[in-house]
């Protein structure tokens, strides 16, 4: 295997060692790489030029050291085995990464703090286990004068880019996406960007085997709430359970900092702690656009949208929220929802070909994946669904496959798996055991088969969730 991909899946892997060494031992034999190369940013450009470098001063030392037979041999076996060199160099820069961290920090610290006091710039942090980069992207929409950290953009480091080179005195608001992976994670993002409004989008099992349990997770994403500045505003979705269930538990710290918690939900779901709660009454699907009424306040308000399904309306109903927190007149923000534009990969709607196409392949989660085949159902006619499932989800992922493949076989017409992975077959027998017939299950060996299938459909409505690298399939 060429250095080049064994890159590319250490990047995938976050150039977490541990993870790296998992893939290397259940791929190394027999695996076929797709001839794919890694993104090639300043870190991995470091790994690939001192990976070459590593192996040159190695190959030199053993040609003058050895005979030439055992030379080639030891060269052999370290090209081919070039995982290894990636490890070296990564522990190599260790040092250098560690000194640019801190500083990094300090320089996000000190931009959002003078932005902050001369230019009395509002931060909103967001975070939860799914729904993260799409509400950023709406309420970048919503709220007028406001920077978002761009795409996925939720480390530290691509934070810091966007401060650094982006962010200036023109804009009123900055929303901040806080990705995690371990608890003290988003307490880190709060500390650097000191957020005046934080909004958890949802808890649920997704990333699970890094987080290790469902509870670090919860203590994780609750401290968007619990770490924002005194006084400020804290936004929830409480058609979430472990988000509703757990803000009691947080109280006591919430009280304290006097935060002003406002709730959301599609569900008619309430809470004692919220001040606020903003709500969608009902709504449907007409002529390809989202058809809804927000209650608030005590007064109903009727709204569309292009963007398509509940998980969508969810991510509305918190930009609507943060806008209102931000002083916004409501009557604007209802304009401006109604002029949002689809998110690209994340349950976008295209018509082409007589095919309904519902792309949701950027990600998936559980929530997700149950609110897009909820979506799919409102649909006329023939319904496919075509997936490689979902994945970081650790001792839970064979349970939920199971789960969401039965609720798949009462909504779609036809399944497509796509890979041959434990929780394919998980999925595959959840489908099975809600009564679908076999023949109407397909399965692809890999994503180049998926345009080759979709040529000999039409008129239907296809819903494509997730499409998973390589590692995972």
């Amino acid at each position: 295997m060429n250095l080049k991909y064994y890159l590319l899946i250490f990047q995938l892997e976050a150039y977490r060692v541990l993870r790296f060494l998992n893939w290397i031992a259940k791929h190394y034999i027999g695996f076929k790489p797709e001839n794919k190369e890694p993104v090639w940013t300043v870190k991995a450009k470091q790994l690939y030029r001192l990976s070459i470098l590593i192996f040159t001063v190695c190959a030199l030392y053993l040609f003058f050291t050895q005979n030439i037979f055992i030379a080639l041999i030891a060269t052999a076996i370290l090209w081919l085995n070039s995982y290894v060199l990636l490890i070296l160099a990564l522990g190599v820069i260790r040092p250098y990464e560690i000194f640019n961290r801190l500083r990094v920090k300090q320089l996000i610290k000190n931009k959002i703090r003078n932005l902050k006091e001369q230019h009395h710039l509002t931060v909103i942090g967001i975070t939860g286990s799914f729904g993260k980069t799409s509400s950023k992207m709406v309420i970048g929409q919503v709220l007028p004068k406001c920077h978002i950290t761009p795409k996925s953009y939720n480390t530290m480091f691509g934070i810091f880019k966007t401060i650094d080179y982006e962010l200036n005195k023109r804009y009123k608001f900055f929303v901040c996406e806080m990705g995690a992976y371990k608890r003290g994670d988003v307490k880190e993002f709060c500390e650097l960007v000191s957020p005046d409004i934080g909004v958890l989008t949802g808890i649920n099992e997704q990333h699970l085997e890094r987080f290790g349990s469902i509870e670090n997770t919860i203590q994780a994403k609750f401290e968007i709430l619990t770490t924002l500045n005194s006084g400020g505003t804290g936004i929830v979705n409480l058609d979430n359970d472990l988000v509703r269930e757990n803000i009691i538990r947080f109280k006591d710290k919430l009280d304290r900092k006097r935060i002003y918690l406002i709730g959301y939900s599609l569900g008619g779901k309430s809470s004692e702690y919220c001040k606020e709660i903003i709500s969608i009454n009902s709504w449907r699907i007409e002529n390809n656009k989202s058809v809804f009424e927000l209650s608030y306040k005590g007064q109903t308000y009727n709204l569309n949208t292009a963007l398509i399904g509940k998980g969508h309306l969810s991510n509305i109903l918190a930009a609507i929220a943060v806008a209102l927190s931000c002083g916004q007149n409501i009557n604007d923000v209802i304009d401006r929802v109604s002029k949002v534009k689809q998110i690209p990969h994340r349950l976008e709607l295209r018509v082409n070909h007589g095919i309904a196409m519902l792309d949701d392949t950027y990600s998936s989660n559980p929530t997700g994946f149950r609110e897009a085949l909820e979506t799919l159902k409102q649909f006329q006619g023939n319904k496919v669904l075509i997936t490689p499932g979902i994945v970081e989800l650790g001792d839970k992922a064979l349970a939920i496959h199971k789960e969401v493949g039965g609720l798949a076989a009462s909504v779609c017409d036809e399944i497509v798996l796509v890979g041959n992975s434990a929780n394919l077959q998980a999925m595959k027998e959840g489908i099975l055991s809600a009564g679908y017939e076999s023949h109407k299950i397909m399965q692809l060996t890999g994503r180049a088969k998926v345009p080759e299938y979709l040529q000999t459909k039409n008129n239907c409505t296809v819903l494509m969730e997730n499409d998973l690298p390589d590692q995972y399939l």
